[in-house]
């Protein structure tokens, strides 16, 4: 009965946190670039300190890693809840592109804190580790729930934008603040036994920092390079097109503010098949055909929602891509990321992989905002979409099933 209770607490806290996650995700990527160029602000200096604000999350990583591997994952992510709250409040309150830099980088900067730990506290928790088939299905759940909560905040955000934009920000905050609270009391860290040593906290943060680069750099580990190398890549396309995809909807379809959250519902919703698709793909298949073609599906319909001129096909193929990417790039990359890893690393080589993800967005957001500005919207989603298709060729040549 204990155990059971401790995989239900467990499983809770992770698909939980995620449907939350899936909220402020689809809420955040429709809302807030055309809430910072309604207010006035120029769209290369947003994109610009949206790139800034993930080096600055990336900087974060392997502290927020040793802290969670050395000390508590628990409170780790507490932590990121926590700020994310704080950051969504200064979002609400402030106007000024100043303050609204600073509260938007403490919301990347509290994703530091919980990406890769929570997964990493949960797998440990179920004993999951080494077992194919249950870490697929636990991320085929994960990413299930948070395209529940995707969702939800699409149809949330339709209603809170038609009265007030901004008060989308402090719905997030009380949302982040209320889970910050609830898993405190949820449930406790089992399987999880810090290394002892007396090394004071800034030589912990390197000593990591080695150990995963020793354990990426190892010959046998050409599966991990792999995933490094095509997560990067991936993530420079996928960060650089969401930029585009609210910008076309508004400045080209004319859609007003309030509907687009609304189409990123709709997208969410089909995507919650894509789950089911995933595991029943990688326990059949593996991993590297799967995330080949994944891959390539993604990058051709980033192309063909660029070159569309019909409303119906631009969300078609926008649908089906993002289909694709939770099946793909979340359910089947990740697990096969956490089949790979050690667990006493798992959270550091968590965080090694949101290094290289903080730094392929801030590349993506960076190249989105200056693509805008010399090639125009539709040439810049066209390039994002090739890019994503070498993600999936570095798959094919890297990965073993």
């Amino acid at each position: 009965m204990v155990l059971k209770t401790l995989e239900y607490k467990t499983k809770a806290m992770l698909w939980g946190g995620d449907f939350i996650n899936g909220i402020r995700r689809d809420l955040v990527a429709a809302l807030i670039l055309l809430y910072f160029i309604l207010l006035g602000h120029d769209v290369l200096a947003v994109t610009m300190m949206f790139a800034i604000s993930r080096l600055l999350l990336m900087l974060f990583e392997f502290p927020a890693g040793t802290f969670a591997d050395n000390y508590s994952r628990k409170k780790s992510v507490i932590i990121s809840f926590s700020l994310m709250a704080i950051a969504f409040l200064g979002i609400f309150i402030f106007k000024n592109f100043w303050y609204l830099s600073i509260f938007y980088i403490m919301h990347d900067v509290a994703w530091a804190f919980q990406s890769g730990k929570a997964t990493a506290w949960a797998v440990d928790n179920l004993g999951y580790g080494t077992n194919k088939n249950k870490l697929t299905s636990l991320f085929a759940r994960l990413h299930m729930f948070e395209r529940m909560g995707a969702v939800v905040g699409g149809l949330i955000g339709l209603i809170i934008v038609s009265i007030n934009f901004r008060f989308i920000w402090l719905f997030i905050a009380v949302l982040n603040l209320f889970w910050a609270i609830n898993i405190s009391f949820m449930t406790k860290e089992e399987n999880f036994h810090p290394e002892k040593n007396n090394h004071h906290f800034i030589k912990k943060i390197f000593l990591q920092i080695k150990k995963s680069y020793s354990h990426i750099m190892q010959k046998k580990n050409k599966q991990i390079k792999g995933l490094i190398s095509s997560g990067f890549v991936l993530c420079v396309a996928f960060d650089a097109f969401m930029i585009t995809i609210p910008l076309i909807f508004f400045q080209i379809f004319g859609i007003s503010t309030e509907k687009i959250p609304v189409l990123f519902s709709i997208m969410a919703f089909f995507a919650l098949f894509s789950t089911f698709m995933a595991e029943k793909t990688a326990h059949r298949w593996g991993y590297r055909k799967p995330l080949f073609f994944g891959f390539l599906g993604m990058g051709l319909a980033m192309i063909v929602f660029a070159i569309s001129k019909s409303i119906i096909l631009s969300v078609v193929s926008l649908t089906f891509m993002h289909f694709l990417e939770i099946a793909f790039a979340g359910v089947v990359f990740n697990s096969k990321f956490q089949l790979v890893i050690p667990s006493k690393l798992r959270a550091t080589l968590g965080s090694t992989m949101s290094v290289v993800w903080s730094l392929a967005s801030a590349v993506g957001f960076a190249l989105a905002g200056i693509g805008i500005k010399l090639i125009g919207l539709s040439n810049t989603a066209v390039a994002s979409g090739l890019v994503a298709i070498i993600a999936g060729a570095i798959c094919l040549v890297s990965l073993e099933d």
